[in-house]
């Protein structure tokens, strides 16, 4: 029996089959929240998982808390300012 080392592995999120969600506090409430546009990207290798990076693109105007006055006030100036930095970055 010979075992062979795994290939690295890359992988891109597929964001129509995905959710981007998060949970912030709006007046000591937690809020629910989701970013409808975001990209990303994977990459895994099983002989050194240690080494797995992820990379997502964020549309910042793509904020939704099902509620029209918050989202707008969480893209402008005080929070993200979506208008000045309208992607966002995770890695």
């Amino acid at each position: 029996l010979l075992a062979l080392p795994a290939p690295a592995a890359g992988f891109r999120f597929d964001a129509g089959n995905s959710e981007l969600a998060f949970t912030g506090d709006w007046s000591g409430e937690p809020v629910p929240g989701t970013f409808a546009r975001f990209q990303g990207r994977a990459e895994f290798d099983a002989s050194a998982p240690l080494k797995t990076r992820f990379r997502t693109e964020i549309e910042v105007a793509s904020l939704d808390t099902d509620d029209d006055e918050r989202d707008e006030a969480m893209r402008g100036p005080d929070f993200f300012d979506a208008e000045a930095h309208p992607r966002a970055v995770w890695e």
